[in-house]
């Protein structure tokens, strides 16, 4: 029998909870032992939506980069360069460059263009609210 990963992972957070957590205690090692449980819960949770997340993610930034204008060239390179298809990156490897390059956009903005640079906070803001981790689901009965 084999387990997927999310089973795997909900499997370590009820052992934690169930197991470690009881026969450690109440001290600091018990709530250690129940925080990490929660989060292996979360974990679970969250395994199977997160790579649909960061794909749709990834072209939402892509798609902001390609559409922003401006003024300066290297940053106007930087930009295009990354967003040519054949760049040999990873698929985490680009999301995390293009998450990057937003932020360099972000900050020529802060002194050349205002609006741009308010749509950078907003898309960065959407960004970073879709990696939060969903609180978890206890099993019951």
């Amino acid at each position: 029998m084999s387990l997927t990963f999310r089973e795997t992972l909900a499997s370590l957070a009820l052992g934690q909870a169930l197991l470690v957590v009881p026969a450690v205690g109440e001290g600091y090692s018990g709530k250690t032992a129940g925080t990490i449980a929660a989060m292996l819960l979360m974990l679970a949770a969250d395994v199977e939506t997160i790579a649909d997340r960061r794909s749709a993610m990834r072209q939402t930034l892509a798609d902001f980069l390609a559409a922003t204008e401006v003024d300066d060239p290297a940053l106007r390179r930087d930009i295009a360069l990354l967003l040519r298809e054949d760049s040999g990156l990873s698929l985490d490897e680009r999301y995390w460059k293009l998450l990057a390059l937003v932020g360099v956009v972000h900050e020529w903005a802060d002194d050349h263009s205002p609006d741009l640079a308010r749509n950078c906070r907003a898309l960065l803001a959407d960004s970073a609210e879709s990696e939060r981790l969903a609180p978890p689901v206890l099993p019951t009965g």
